[in-house]
């Protein structure tokens, strides 16, 4: 069975409330968590100031990491973020997108490193909906995609 809460995971204390009403109201720990935000940046290098910067790492960074003080002391048992091929091949105009995957594949190590599960799947391009582009990689498809991570059908909308 499979219940899950939403929250903006910019917003420390929305996270926080998610976490804490979501335990309560269930009547279960949290053992699992699923960080897929992203937002893609298309700039050159040169043409990034630093609010696109925090604009770019804001939902990746910041919420990955809040996400992951905020579960460090429940019984997790997963923590899965969602990053990009772009972390290894991002090119000029996403230096940011890449950043921010790359921080995801960091902490995934970082944690384990704290004996905390985590994993870090860098996906390859999606085709109706994914965020990169290029590299001469076979975009995934949805179903394609679902059957990599086993989702349940109940759940894919």
């Amino acid at each position: 069975e499979v219940r899950y809460a939403r929250a903006d995971v910019t917003d420390e204390a929305r996270v926080r409330a998610a976490v804490e009403s979501a335990t309560e109201a269930w009547g279960v720990p949290l053992t699992s968590v699923l960080h897929l935000a992203g937002t893609l940046v298309e700039r050159p290098v040169g043409e990034l100031d630093a609010p696109t910067w925090r604009r770019a790492l804001e939902a990746k960074v910041r919420g990955a990491w809040i996400l992951h003080r905020l579960t460090a002391d429940h019984p997790v048992t997963s923590f899965v973020t969602f990053s990009s091929v772009n972390g290894f091949f991002g090119g000029a105009m996403n230096a940011a997108y890449a950043a921010a995957n790359a921080y995801l594949d960091a902490l995934a190590g970082y944690r384990r490193g704290l004996g905390l599960p985590a994993q870090s799947l860098a996906w390859s391009m999606w085709r109706e909906r994914g965020m990169s582009r290029g590299y001469g990689l076979t975009a995934l498809t949805e179903a394609r995609g679902y059957r990599l991570l086993d989702v349940p059908a109940a759940l894919r909308s």
